[in-house]
This record gives C-alpha cells, sequence and structure tokens, in this order.
C-alpha cells in the first residue's frame, strides 16, 4: 500500500524490521561557533573548563589560535598570535596543561622562505603569553617543515613528530630544548603520535607505492628513545590512510583512517601482529580515536557526501564492533578532528564547520568549532535505531521534474522525525513531520513537477542528528 505526505511529496515503500535498544549516544551539551578557522586540539583543563586551540585570522593572516570557555561553554578568552616574522603564518596542533597550571601549545609558524616549529607558554588564567620558542635549529636543512603531532609525558617533557622530506621524532624538555632528535629517511606522509605504558611510541601515517600506484597505509612503533622497533602496512583497499593511533593498556595498539571510501579501523598486537581490521560504512574518514572508560573507545569521523559533510562520532566496543554512532551537521562541511575525554565521562570535540553561524555568502569559509556532549548515561538513540551505516540516499539524481523521486534511510524514519528540503543557500522550501503511521519505514517518494531547475537538498532529521543527500533538478 501506498501513502502519501504532502509537502509536495512523500510515499512509503519499505518496512523497516522492528530494532531492540541496546546502547545510548549521549546528549549534545553545547556547541560553539567562534568565527573563522579551525579547532585542532580540545582538552579539558584540571578545572573543567576548556581550552582549543588551532588557527584563526589576524590582519588577514592565518594565526596561531587559542579559546578558554568555561565548562558551560562561555567564553572566557580568545587569543590570536601574530608570527614571529613579518609576513609569517601560523596554526596550533596540539595543547597541554603544564604543572604549573598554565598552557603549552604546539604549532607550525610558516615564514616567506622556511617554517619553523613554534612553541608558546601561556597563563591559563588570562591567555597571556609567558614564553614563545622558534626552534630553528631543528629545522635548518628542511625549510618545508611541519609539525604532525606531539604528545605530553608525564615529566612534562614533549615527544614531537613532525618533518618536511623527512620524518622525524624528537623529544624536548618541559621549556622546549631539544634532548633527543632522530631521522628517518622515509618519504612517509605523518598524522599521528601515542605513547604505550612501557614508553614505547606508535606513529600513524601512510606511504605511496609507486609499483602499484597505491596508498598504503602504516604504522610504526619505536622504543622510548626513537629508535624503530617494526613497521606494519595495513591495506585493505586501494587507497589507505591512517589518520590517528592510540596506543593499548596490553602495549598494542587502535588506528582509524580511511580505506578507499570506507572508515578504516584496525588493532595491532605489541609485536606489530594484526588483532582485527574493520572496514565501516562508505563515504567515512575516522580522524581521531580515544579510548572509553572501561572498554572501547571513541572516533571522531567525517561523513562525506560532496558538500554535505557532517561530524559523525562512532562508539565502538574492544573488538572494533560499533555500540552507538551521532550524527552532528547541516547543509555545508561541518568536521571534527579531535576527540576527549572529560572527567564527567562525557567528551570534547573540535573541528570546524561552515553551515553554522554563517550566512550563505560566506559559507565557503571554515568556522572554528567546538562541541561537549554529555555521558553515556544521558538518553539517546539506541543502537538498533540507528545502525552506523546510517546514509540517505535520493536517486534518480540528477532526474527531470516528471520523474518521481525516492529517498532512502538507511537509519528508517521514525515519529518525530522531520525530513526537509532546502535549496542551494540552506533555504528551507518544505518541511514535514513524521507521525506514527510512518514510523519503521525506510524509503519515500518526492513529486518534483512543481519545483525549479537546479540544486537542493533532502535533509533527514531525527535526534541522532541529521544525514542529507543532494538532489538536482534538470527540467
Amino acid at each position: 500500500m501506498t501513502r502519501l505526505i504532502r509537502f509536495g511529496v512523500l510515499a512509503l515503500l519499505i518496512a523497516m524490521s522492528a530494532t531492540t535498544a541496546e546502547a545510548a549516544a549521549p546528549d549534545t551539551l553545547w556547541t560553539r561557533t567562534l568565527g573563522r578557522g579551525t579547532a585542532m586540539d580540545i582538552i579539558e583543563l584540571t578545572d573543567q573548563s576548556v581550552v582549543a586551540v588551532g588557527d584563526g585570522f589576524l590582519a588577514g593572516q592565518s594565526s596561531i589560535r587559542a579559546v578558554k570557555t568555561t565548562s558551560g561553554g562561555t567564553v572566557v578568552w580568545d587569543r590570536l598570535f601574530a608570527g614571529s616574522v613579518a609576513n609569517s603564518q601560523g596554526d596550533a596542533r596540539r595543547v597541554f596543561e603544564t604543572g604549573d597550571g598554565g598552557l603549552l601549545i604546539a604549532a607550525t609558524e610558516s615564514r616567506p622562505f622556511e617554517n619553523v616549529l613554534r612553541f608558546l607558554k601561556l597563563d591559563a588564567t588570562t591567555g597571556d603569553t609567558v614564553w614563545t620558542r622558534v626552534q630553528q635549529d631543528l629545522v635548518e636543512f628542511d625549510p618545508n617543515v611541519r609539525l604532525d603531532d606531539a604528545l605530553q609525558l608525564p615529566n612534562g617533557k614533549l615527544v614531537i613528530l613532525w618533518g618536511g622530506g623527512y620524518m622525524r621524532l624528537s623529544q624536548l624538555s618541559s621549556s622546549c630544548q631539544i634532548e633527543w632528535d632522530n631521522l628517518y629517511e622515509l618519504d612517509h606522509s605523518r598524522t599521528g603520535l601515542s605513547r604505550a605504558p612501557d614508553g614505547s611510541l606508535f606513529i600513524s601515517g601512510w606511504r605511496y607505492n609507486c609499483c602499484n600506484d597505491e596508498d598504503e597505509g602504516l604504522i610504526i612503533k619505536t622504543n622510548s628513545v626513537g629508535d624503530s622497533l617494526w613497521s606494519r602496512v595495513v591495506h585493505p583497499g586501494f587507497r589507505d590512510h591512517l589518520e590517528a593511533v592510540e596506543a593499548l593498556s596490553d602495549n598494542g595498539c587502535l588506528a582509524t583512517g580511511s580505506s578507499d571510501d570506507d572508515l578504516l579501523l584496525v588493532r595491532l598486537s605489541s609485536t606489530g601482529s594484526p588483532s582485527w581490521t574493520r572496514l565501516e560504512s562508505a563515504n567515512r574518514t575516522g580522524y581521531d580515536l580515544e579510548l572509553a572508560a572501561g572498554s572501547g573507545f571513541f572516533v571522531a569521523a567525517t561523513k562525506l557526501a560532496g558538500p554535505v559533510n557532517d561530524l559523525d562520532i562512532l562508539r565502538c566496543d574492544d573488538a572494533g564492533i560499533p555500540v552507538w554512532h551521532k550524527q552532528v551537521g547541516g547543509v555545508f562541511r561541518d568536521e571534527g578532528r579531535c576527540i576527549r575525554k572529560t572527567a564527567a565521562q562525557g567528551f570534547l570535540v573540535s573541528g570546524f564547520t561552515n553551515y553554522f553561524g554563517c550566512s550563505f555568502s560566506s559559507c565557503q569559509l571554515d568556522d572554528f568549532w567546538i562541541l561537549k556532549f554529555g555521558s553515556e548515561a544521558t538518553s539517546g538513540i539506541p543502537v538498533g535505531e540507528q545502525p552506523v551505516s546510517m546514509r540517505l540516499r535520493v536517486h534518480p539524481s540528477p532526474t527531470s521534474r516528471s520523474t518521481p523521486v525516492y529517498i532512502t534511510s538507511e537509519s528508517g524514519f521514525v515519529a518525530g522525525d522531520r525530513v526537509e528540503l532546502l535549496d542551494v543557500s540552506g533555504r528551507e522550501v518544505r518541511s514535514v513531520a513524521l507521525n506514527e503511521g510512518l514510523s519503521g519505514q525506510r524509503s519515500m517518494r518526492i513529486e518534483t513537477g512543481d519545483l525549479a531547475e537546479g540544486v537542493y537538498f533532502i535533509r533527514h532529521r531525527g535526534p541522532h542528528g541529521s544525514t542529507a543527500a543532494k538532489l538536482i533538478i534538470t527540467h
């Protein structure tokens, strides 16, 4: 039987089987969009305030940026730091709380003829600069250097992953003076760094295999002073990139990234033996990992759908099986780059948005975006109603106005959800709130005869977030 709903519109086609609630995704406590830039790292301080760092714009130049908020998201201070020489630009990669209550920022500074590593010590209360260090001696022979990642040791020292044409791993004192420095003659893309309980270090990234014309995911393990112990290739697909790595209590590691268009998860033992590899859902890339309290882990991912990229958060068990999934986003690009636990067992996410808080004329510019989520104990969407394979598909597209269009949501439609038709500027053209009679269906039909030619977006909004797909009407 076909039921038709008019917001121009919708006919039901396929029933979705009943599901069982097993776990709950957390609530979004708050989000903040804070002007042009990208938030690359975020931490909760001892007093439960929040600090995020990345880049912003000062006098037309990309500059190192740091923002502090209260635990409730009220901005305490927002600082931009000019380059140490004229016409230089900067972007912060990591921030750490120091033992004396300050903040330490690790960044890259791009100068007209060279790049350098830059470290800033801030007063956490005021955001004022206590000192700044520029490490030119690290990069005399390598003008294209960048900071890929950094971690803080229990004694306050830093280990940094960096390089240009070569990969380098170095340890710095708490005042950012060099203590040891290892050079690897490997032209690999480097992305993540993590430290195991035994002091060993893991590096994630990928390498190009010119023989096969393919990218191969790569994990390297070193000892505590950067001497290589082993490296392992992770290559389930044609184009495999590892974006982040997280050491485990057994001195093995987890890593995430992408394999072709699938979210890639992998676990290796302390000796590099593969424990498991998971490919979860098309059109997603994992960018960061965080271990959950007790067991399992979180993944900050991006659902890739052209201009409609959404922040996608997964909670997985120790075997890499998704427990719940939460999606946050608008009709343009909204992406996460970092995820961190909070003391209350919630978590923080940082990244960028060019939808929330912007007008259409400025939506091609990324805005500094930070989010806070509650604990898993708060109300959310059961995993059975929100599978990790959630996608919205519009077919056919492009299409003519005389041809019916079908939309299919792999998560299904439930009472209280909204289905919206948006124009290319994000303006709502039509919408409908779904009632009990529609619950459990997966597909709907859209009549397009009254739509003008152009680009539209169909958005399915529910308590789990939103997902969207493009619709092109030709004539």
